[in-house]
């Protein structure tokens, strides 16, 4: 039966894989940020033992290294790609002070949004957040 696996490690020659460029969407939406003239961009990641997470928050590091910002340890947090892990990112990195967060992935997204709008904060005047995925339910984050 054939069988093709997206955007997972699959090591059997007879299964086909179709992986994506984590890195170059992480480095893509940082990017975005740093052209909307942020310089303390916070990123939530993944858990870093996710290949994907890894490559995302790589993306993170070299579009913050291209544009010559330093690389702030204190501006990451590493989130669960659930959206507690988004509420408590943003707090984290709120606290820093940073004026943007990427998100990896729109389930942490929708808690950073979350934490905004019970700090009052306006989107994007206040905090620019970028997430990741596109999922469905990303729609209802106002603004989108």
């Amino acid at each position: 039966m054939p069988l093709v696996v997206v955007d997972r490690p699959i090591d059997n020659e007879r299964i086909q894989v179709v992986h994506l460029d984590n890195e170059l969407g992480g480095k893509m939406a940082t990017r975005h940020l740093i052209d909307h003239n942020h310089r303390k961009i916070g990123c939530i990641t993944g858990p870093l033992h996710n290949k994907s997470a890894r490559d995302r928050y790589q993306g993170y590091v070299k579009a913050l290294q291209e544009a010559g910002i330093p690389f702030e340890p204190q501006y990451v947090y590493e989130g669960d790609y659930r959206i507690d892990g988004g509420v408590n990112g943003a707090r984290a990195l709120l606290e820093q002070q940073v004026t943007a967060i990427f998100s990896c992935n729109d389930m942490m997204a929708c808690g950073v949004y979350e934490v905004a709008h019970q700090l009052g904060l306006d989107i994007p005047g206040d905090l620019s957040i970028v997430g990741y995925d596109d999922i469905f339910c990303a729609i209802y984050c106002l603004p989108r």
